[in-house]
């Protein structure tokens, strides 16, 4: 976007997305629920700030809302080229991660700062942090702008027409396999290859928009045992009919469980390993050691599908442990923290 941008109120997200390899899917999915809420209120003008790279223009191109304008961020970005004022706000997924001359601005303008999942000693600069989860392997920092707590867990609204299962008879084991938005590590294949071998199942994959074409997962086609899911936003049907989730402890991971799911979760990002290993300390879910080798892995999940089979409820605890951590109101509880913290004061 070339010359200066101006408006009468602005805000900027600032995300940063890639194919998975530094940038999971989740800090686009979190903002995007944000940007919809101001996208609704007329008196705003909304901006995306993005890593300029070929995936991020391809993939905005095809999903961007038309009322939103995109900025693509280079290295030598700098906010000189936008007029801003004391009302404007910036929200970062997560500012601790940029390297920028925001707070010197700040300091001249008065506009507001917004930071989420932010443990970084730059989170005690903010208007306001909002950690749903990234406190949970980190040290925390005390300060009166600062929220931690699971329940500002931002999931995607159209969760909330989810319709529970009333039968209680398993007739067609369906299991839900999830990397996220990519899959860098190829664990959707190995996955599948361990699982496709068990008997009396059916397998849903989500393939995430960061995916790549030659993944060996896109060389799988759709059966009556297999079903591969691609360019899809709304996933509320697969989570419908999904007995048993296996994802990466990301966004699906977290939907799942806010959905009553039985949650098997692996490690694909290192910074999901504690987060993974307080939910199974509180026995929210189950955690898969998928290094292991591929036997103990297939035996490991048997075990688990033939539990279900004999009893649905066998891991009901689990499923009213991870809803009393997890639930489909986080969304709701950040936009009221925004409104109360932020809006109000800054009419």
């Amino acid at each position: 976007m070339a010359g200066k941008i101006l408006s009468d109120r602005k805000v900027f997200f600032r995300i940063n997305v890639d194919q998975g390899k530094h940038w999971g899917f989740g800090h686009f999915n979190r903002s995007s629920n944000l940007v919809e809420f101001f996208l609704k209120k007329k008196n705003f003008k909304v901006f995306l700030l993005l890593n300029d790279t070929k995936f991020t223009r391809k993939f905005f191109q095809k999903n961007t809302n038309k009322k939103l304008n995109i900025i693509y961020v280079k290295k030598k970005f700098s906010y000189d080229n936008i007029i801003l004022n004391s009302k404007d706000i910036f929200i970062y997924d997560t500012l601790g991660k940029f390297k920028s001359n925001i707070f010197e601005k700040k300091r001249k303008i008065g506009f507001k700062i917004i930071s989420l999942e932010d443990t970084t000693p730059t989170a005690l600069n903010c208007d306001l942090v909002i950690n749903s989860k990234v406190f949970l392997s980190k040290k925390n920092k005390k300060s009166k702008k600062i929220f931690n707590n699971t329940k500002f867990m931002v999931l995607n609204s159209y969760l909330k027409s989810y319709k529970k299962k009333t039968n209680q008879k398993i007739k067609n084991f369906t299991i839900l396999i999830s990397s996220g938005g990519s899959d860098f590590k190829n664990i959707l294949i190995k996955l599948y290859k361990i699982i496709i071998n068990i008997s009396f199942i059916k397998i849903l994959i989500i393939v995430g928009p960061g995916v790549k074409t030659n993944n060996e997962i896109m060389k799988i086609r759709n059966n009556n045992k297999t079903k591969i899911i691609t360019k899809k936003t709304n996933l509320l049907k697969y989570y419908q009919s999904a007995d048993l989730v296996i994802s990466a402890g990301g966004t699906m991971m977290f939907e799942a469980m806010a959905l009553g799911k039985i949650v098997v979760a692996y490690i694909n990002y290192p910074h999901q390993k504690k987060i993974i290993n307080f939910f199974e300390k509180k026995k929210c879910l189950i955690k898969l050691l998928h290094k292991q080798n591929t036997r103990k892995v297939s035996n490991f999940l048997k075990k688990i599908i033939a539990n279900l089979k004999k009893d649905k409820n066998y891991y009901s605890q689990i499923q009213k442990n991870s809803q009393r951590y997890i639930n489909l109101s986080g969304l709701d509880n950040t936009l009221n923290l925004i409104e109360s913290r932020i809006l109000k004061n800054s009419l």
